[in-house]
């Protein structure tokens, strides 16, 4: 599995965080508000990231419809 780079693992930190406190998923505009980058389409690139690295599985179409399966490494469900 490949490893995560600093922002990488501050956007899955974030998402973690949101899901614990809200209990549900950040949509991409609130993780790229909490980045502090502009756009939601930066956040969907993060996403998209911790999706391919299997940090992360979202349900196709629904915004907030995401679950954490791994954290650096360890398997882990956060939602």
């Amino acid at each position: 599995m490949e490893e995560l780079t600093h922002r990488q693992k501050k956007a899955l930190k974030f998402i973690r965080w949101f899901i614990e406190t809200r209990g549900y998923a950040p949509t991409v505009r609130e993780l790229a508000e909490a980045m502090g980058i502009v756009g939601p389409s930066n956040g969907a690139y993060y996403m998209d990231i911790l999706e391919r690295k299997s940090y992360i599985v979202r349900a196709k179409g629904k915004s907030r419809a995401l679950r954490v399966i791994r954290d650096n490494g360890n398997s882990e469900s956060a939602s």
